[in-house]
């Protein structure tokens, strides 16, 4: 591998500082812990950050977070069933939960909630009582599962506050729940604290006290002076600084958004799925993997697949590295270095393009940007804040573009949309698959899912629309005190919290 890029994933540590003194401070209580988190004092809010903190103070009817990745387990639902059509869900509440001020949780809380989010979101859920603790939820369009993102609201504190307000009620600021933990105090812009909840359906969680310390980039310096006991959303970089250090533990996982290099189709450069094959062929993806310190088991594809095609690995293999045909690819496109230049050329214009990225992702462009050149091909990085890597995609306003906004979910089907329908962010109208994200819609059947996104897959590996590298990968940094959490499924301190535990 190029020692270049060795060293700057060695040295390349975006906001952290270099030759920190060791330090011996330890977890000094087991039933308290202080984590550095991404936010501030509305984190609670599920719309506002999208975090999993909301989860420690609101619950959802399911989860997914079992022990194993894609395993639905009960959290408020205590059973439920649906209809043929997957469109009406008959929901059964526990009858041992209450709100963190001793009021008992009824299935009016649940529809108060639905209620109130179809005005929100301009929605159409229906939401019918059938006693104080079993309802139905009848959608137009199929539901494969019960959500397992959605949480409720308690009814009898908020049913007088005004829809119009929603984002800006003070209840966000001292949220009451039905979750493991309960709210006790924040600090605007620093810190919000909260206390193990005793009457906590799922039982009262082992670690009582959590402050979640707020910073908008991860400090490793705070952990290792014992500021604090975990980090969570640590770069892989910082792993480098950490490895052989047995205070501390890392742990990781990655979820449905895809590294990407999408394509402006309307760029002619791009026009040809010939043309984007050789392009994604020039990427050593695997060795990418390794220099950015991606764990060794994350999967490269270049098709969409589901949730369980992802646990059964039942997807193809990813396009191989291999640049000597790639470049053979793009002579038969009509490209040649008729100049000896080394850049690939054809009628009278080298084969150059402009790679917008943000500043986490130049050392991924640049590697990139050195894979292309081996292959004739010229790339400018073009480096711009994190929010104008979005406004441009979403404006077309690029040639070529690194982000991880594509979804690789069959819960995401409307985000996936924006890429492949008439106003597509990547200039790429496939009406075929738009009619197959359609039936996507219309089904709950997870098998019949699951052969619809075999069906993109076909198209996927033929047309190659979207380079993909790899999936977003998490990381979370923890003293080695802290036990309970595993790769992959159980990865996230804030998520897990309520069942860990400190040695």
């Amino acid at each position: 591998m190029n020692r270049y890029f060795l060293l700057i994933g060695l040295f390349t540590f975006l906001g952290f500082t270099i030759g920190c003194k060791k330090n011996t401070k330890t977890i000094v209580s087991k039933d308290s812990i202080t984590i550095l988190y991404i936010g501030d004092e509305r984190i609670f809010h599920q719309d506002y950050w999208g975090m999993p903190a909301c989860f420690l103070i609101f619950s959802p009817l399911v989860s997914h977070t079992g022990r194993y990745s894609g395993e639905i387990i009960p959290v408020l639902a205590e059973s439920w069933t649906h209809s043929d059509d997957y469109k009406t869900w008959t929901v059964k509440l526990r009858k041992d939960i209450f709100w963190h001020d001793g009021v008992q949780m009824t299935a009016s809380d649940i529809k108060f909630t639905f209620d109130l989010t179809n005005i929100v979101y301009s929605r159409t859920i229906s939401c019918e009582l059938i006693d104080d603790f079993t309802f139905r939820i009848i959608t137009a369009k199929p539901l494969s599962s019960l959500s397992d993102w959605e949480v409720y609201y308690p009814k009898h504190l908020l049913e007088n506050l005004d829809p119009d307000n929603y984002y800006d009620w003070d209840f966000w600021l001292e949220p009451v729940g039905s979750g493991p933990y309960k709210f006790v105090r924040n600090m605007p812009k620093a810190m919000v604290e909260v206390e193990s909840n005793p009457i906590y359906f799922g039982g009262e969680p082992k670690i009582k006290k959590v402050i979640l310390k707020f910073s908008q980039t991860p400090a490793l310096q705070e952990l290792l002076s014992g500021n604090v006991d975990a980090i969570n959303y640590a770069p892989r970089e910082v792993l480098f600084k950490i490895e052989g250090d047995t205070r501390y533990k890392s742990y990781y996982w990655w979820g449905a958004d895809i590294e990407s290099i999408f394509w402006n189709h309307n760029n002619p450069l791009f026009k040809e799925a010939k043309v984007r094959r050789a392009l994604t062929m020039a990427v050593n993806r695997r060795e990418l993997s390794i220099v950015l310190n991606y764990p060794d088991n994350v999967p490269i594809s270049d098709v969409l697949y589901t949730r369980q095609q992802r646990d059964n690995k039942d997807f193809p293999a990813p396009i191989s590295y291999d640049p000597d045909n790639a470049k053979k690819l793009l002579m038969e496109c009509g490209w040649s270095d008729s100049n000896s230049d080394n850049i690939l050329d054809k009628d009278g214009l080298d084969f150059e393009f402009n790679l917008t990225v943000s500043t986490k992702n130049s050392l991924m462009a640049t590697y990139i940007q050195d894979n292309f050149k081996r292959i004739g091909v010229r790339v400018n990085i073009v480096t711009v804040e994190q929010s104008l890597v979005y406004q441009q995609l979403i404006h077309s306003d690029f040639d070529a573009l690194i982000d991880s906004r594509f979804p690789n979910s069959e819960n995401s089907i409307r985000r996936i949309r924006k890429f492949f329908g008439p106003e597509s962010y990547i200039n790429y109208n496939n009406k075929k698959i738009d009619s197959i994200l359609n039936l996507i819609t219309e089904t709950g059947d997870k098998d019949e899912i699951d052969r619809l996104f075999k069906d993109l897959a076909t198209i996927f590996e033929r047309e190659i629309p979207i380079t993909f590298l790899m999936p977003l990968v998490q990381t979370h940094i923890v003293k080695s005190e802290v036990k309970g959490l595993k790769n992959l499924y159980k990865a996230d301190p804030v998520l897990f919290l309520e069942s860990l535990w400190i040695e």
